[in-house]
């Protein structure tokens, strides 16, 4: 009977650790990434002096161009110490998220704010938009406009997708 009880143990560690590290990104949005590499563009001024343009989120420290993802989280709900971390990033276009990312957390969280009637009015959060948002003059608990939202305007306490992982997992 032991041996029946650790094997089934055994084979529960491997299913949990796969589900939790190998997949998350199945079971909801991809919150591990916090930004994927993204080319530069070459451009031509009026001189004719060749230069590379980041169209998307530039770090000077490492000299890359990156696309963040909106739907990173570090922590099961968000605290002060990511909002923060989001903050100190300064990312406030939307060309520096990616921007489907971007639109369907702005949606999402326009939702979970109390505003389902609105997303199903619209047909659903597959059909919601940066645009429809705007239409609808859309705003947070804070005050800002969700075409205006960005990750640094958090509230202390939300559910991060991680907290969904981890719900429906367990």
């Amino acid at each position: 009977m032991w041996r029946n009880i650790l094997c089934h143990a055994f084979m529960q560690i491997i299913m949990l650790l796969i589900l939790i590290f190998v997949l998350p990104g199945w079971l909801v949005k991809d919150y591990l990434v916090l930004q994927q590499p993204f080319a530069l563009t070459p451009t031509v001024d009026a001189i004719g002096t060749k230069t590379d343009v980041c169209e998307g989120f530039w770090q000077p420290k490492f000299k890359t161009c990156t696309k963040l993802n909106a739907w990173y989280a570090a922590e099961v709900y968000q605290d002060s110490i990511t909002i923060a971390d989001w903050k100190k990033l300064a990312a406030t276009k939307d060309s520096d998220y990616d921007e489907k990312t971007l639109e369907a957390l702005r949606c999402w969280l326009w939702q979970e704010e109390g505003h389902s009637a609105e997303i199903k009015a619209m047909g659903g959060l597959a059909n919601c938009t940066t645009a429809k948002l705007d239409e609808k003059v859309a705003k947070d608990k804070k005050g800002i406009l969700m075409t205006e939202w960005y990750p640094q305007d958090f509230t202390f306490g939300v559910p991060t997708q991680k907290c969904i992982h981890y719900t429906l997992i367990f």
